[in-house]
């Protein structure tokens, strides 16, 4: 099986276990990359599957009166320009309410909004640079790291996951002509702790087209169930591999031994010898079938060994991969490298020095002849007006 879906490079192949690996061309092997991992605490999800496939480096990862108020102010003046604009139109039925309805209204938006009146919070999210969309321009990895016991703030990780499918869509479909240049994996850890939209099965139907694939890392089905429960079965159905690592949890081994492994022919002989004066003796031969595993026989599976399923194959049982074996283990702390220092400059291209000089030695600068006029509100919006029209008779 190995060699049916491997490439001949090593680092162009998600890796799956100790002896299967699988190449990032889909259109070579007619499979999607979207892998569905299933591990309980200590299966090794991270070790064996997310630290392995980092080290490839193949891809770009990404491991809510009177009184003329500011922002009415903000929305008169987008209207003079933009009449038709929907922001407009959405403030004008806000404001259309009665003072009641518009207190609730801010009360609820207030307490949706709350975790922004952090400081910090205000601060990381005030600008964008992230610049998503180069995710699938270049290689790079963005770690989006979250407690796995504190779920406070969890919904700033769902925002950068669903801004970050949007722009890698909108990039391949506008930009890349349909593809990404730069294929784009998401290894998704403890996906059970961050909320996406409900739409994330038909994400994954279309993705690959774009070239963005997913690692969907769980515990256990229940959590999917728990999180979609309508559509957990779907996005199982569009994981063309599923990986299982291990675990506890007692529906996911029975739909593992009667779903996905299936069962077994045996050839059964039954003998059968009565004493006495007349003894006699039968034998008797018949076909049955049982479980290739029980559910009891896939919770012993042994912790050295993962079940593989790929679509359109038998499955698999093998050894998990050992990180350390990995070529660039030796990079990672894992690997006994140190750990990466944030704001470092043993990677700049480029540095500036500040020395001292003597007042005399100060050069003369000459202040250009400016002349600046303070302009108004009311001069601004006829500039403004002024440009629009030019450049509607332009067109």
């Amino acid at each position: 099986m190995n060699k049916k879906y491997r490439d001949k490079n090593p680092f162009q192949n998600r890796i799956f276990t100790q002896h299967v690996r699988m190449g990032l061309d889909g259109r070579k092997h007619r499979r999607t990359l979207n892998t569905l991992v299933c591990g309980g605490s200590g299966a090794g999800k991270s070790r064996f599957y997310a630290k392995v496939n980092l080290c490839q480096a193949n891809t770009s990862f990404f491991i809510l009166d009177s009184y003329q108020s500011p922002l009415d102010d903000l929305f008169e003046r987008l209207e003079m320009r933009f009449p038709d604009h929907i922001a407009v139109k959405y403030y004008k039925d806000y404001r259309s309410g009665s003072a009641k309805t518009l207190k609730s209204i801010q009360i609820t938006l207030a307490s949706r909004l709350e975790k922004f009146n952090l400081s910090s919070v205000a601060a990381l999210t005030a600008t964008d640079e992230l610049e998503l969309a180069s995710l699938g321009e270049k290689k790079v990895a963005l770690f989006a790291l979250i407690p796995d016991n504190d779920g406070s703030f969890n919904f700033l990780v769902s925002l950068l996951y669903a801004s970050t499918f949007k722009e890698l869509f909108y990039s391949a479909d506008r930009v890349h002509g349909g593809s990404l240049p730069v294929p784009v994996h998401f290894l998704m850890d403890e996906f059970a702790n961050v909320s996406l939209n409900d739409d994330f099965d038909k994400l994954l139907a279309t993705m690959r087209s774009r070239n963005i694939s997913v690692s969907i890392i769980i515990q256990n089905i229940a959590q999917l169930k728990a999180l979609y429960e309508k559509q957990w079965e779907s996005i199982m159905g569009n994981c063309d591999e599923f990986l299982y690592l291990g675990g506890n949890e007692s529906s996911t081994h029975k739909l593992i031994s009667e779903s996905y492994l299936g069962k077994s022919t045996l050839w059964l002989d039954t003998y059968g010898k009565s004493a006495g004066h007349s003894g006699s003796y039968s034998t008797n031969n018949q076909i049955t079938g049982r479980e290739l595993l029980t559910p009891d026989e896939v919770r012993m599976l042994d912790n050295r060994l993962a079940l593989l399923f790929i679509r359109g194959e038998p499955p698999l049982m093998d050894e998990k991969y050992e990180l350390l074996k990995h070529p660039n283990v030796k990079y990672t702390t894992d690997g006994g490298a140190p750990a990466y220092a944030h704001g470092g400059t043993e990677n700049a291209v480029a540095g500036m020095t500040i020395g001292r000089l003597a007042p005399g030695e100060l050069a003369k600068l000459q202040e250009p002849d400016t002349t600046c006029e303070l302009l108004s509100d009311e001069d601004m919006e006829k500039i403004f007006q002024f440009k629009e029209e030019k450049q509607n008779e332009a067109v």
